[in-house]
């Protein structure tokens, strides 16, 4: 998209650009997953209530590794993920 595309109040050097937002937060367990051909994904599971943009069960959130990235690797990373993290939040510009 070319930025004279964006509405009013996202154009670059438009003077109400990102002034006003909203942000909402959840908490979440990360659970390690695998696609069908064994390549590790973490599943982003909501502990409680979801971020509204969540909330209709219709979709969810997940996280891909790199390539080179081994599901051993992969757990160690998510055992680490579930020590030091506690949720997601999203953030929505209403300028």
């Amino acid at each position: 998209m070319d930025k004279s595309e964006l509405p009013e109040g996202f154009r670059p050097g438009d003077p109400t650009a990102g002034d006003k937002a909203h942000t909402d937060h959840a908490d979440v367990a990360f659970v390690l997953k695998e696609h069908g051909d064994g390549t590790p994904w973490v599943l982003v599971e909501p502990r409680g209530p979801t971020l509204p943009v969540l909330e209709r069960g219709d979709g969810f959130l997940g996280l891909t590794f790199r390539d080179d990235v081994s599901f051993e690797e992969a757990q160690r990373f998510v055992q680490e993920m579930r020590k030091k993290l506690r949720g997601v939040s999203y953030t929505k510009f209403t300028t």
